[in-house]
């Protein structure tokens, strides 16, 4: 069974761990006045299987409300996957990962698009991944999520003299860059028109070609 490797590793978490690790999703490299984490929860694949950190420049600080439906759902297939081990249980448990698979894939992709969909993917996708560090799909999403929350927090610096915006994108050692209308950033942002020194509009063709406006100081939004 494809979740077999799960469940023994479950087990044996569950008897061992005794303390939390922080999953931080913000960078070091961005200065503090930038940075809020948009949560924190227990981290999942660093040192020992847990997956890296995700890192966020976000412009407002989110409180987690707690589990998701999704989250509370598959906490549940897994206790009970513990106790009876059963084939209809293997099942039920590959239906709450189709769940909560399908929720991430919803808010990265909705249209129209709101940060907080964004936040809210990230606390699913990390929650998600610290109760199945070893579930491919779950952390291939994971990754996914982790990417957005990369991309979506580059900001936008201004204009250059010749009209072009600038851009920091929210990566280590990588220099505020400028970009004329039609040019792409960050690998998915396609600049579309710059209104004046203060917005910048854009298309995410990662995702559709969902529109995007910047203002000054901002990410995408």
């Amino acid at each position: 069974m494809k979740n077999e490797g799960t469940v023994r590793w479950f087990v044996n978490w569950v008897s061992v761990r005794n303390k939390s690790m922080s999953l931080r999703l913000y960078p070091s490299f961005v200065p503090i006045f930038l940075i809020t984490p948009l949560l924190m929860s227990n981290g999942c694949g660093r040192e020992g299987g847990a997956p890296p950190e995700i890192y966020t420049n976000a412009p407002a600080p989110m409180m987690s409300t707690g589990p998701g439906p999704e989250i509370v759902a598959l906490k549940a297939a897994i206790a009970t996957l513990v106790q009876k081990d059963s084939s209809e249980d293997r099942i039920e448990l590959d239906e709450r990962i189709k769940g909560v698979l399908e929720r991430l894939n919803g808010l990265l992709n909705a249209d129209p698009w709101r940060s907080q969909m964004l936040n809210e993917a990230s606390q699913i996708a990390s929650e998600a991944a610290e109760l199945l560090p070893d579930d491919a799909g779950i952390l291939a999403m994971f990754s996914e999520v982790r990417q957005d929350a990369i991309d979506y927090r580059s900001v936008y610096m201004g204009l250059t003299e010749d009209g072009r915006a600038r851009f920091k994108e929210n990566r280590p050692r990588v220099e505020t860059e400028m970009y004329a209308i039609g040019d792409l950033f960050a690998g998915r942002f396609r600049i579309t028109s710059i209104i004046g020194k203060r917005q910048v509009k854009m298309v995410d063709e990662k995702r559709g070609n969902r529109a995007l406006v910047c203002e000054l100081g901002f990410g995408p939004k």
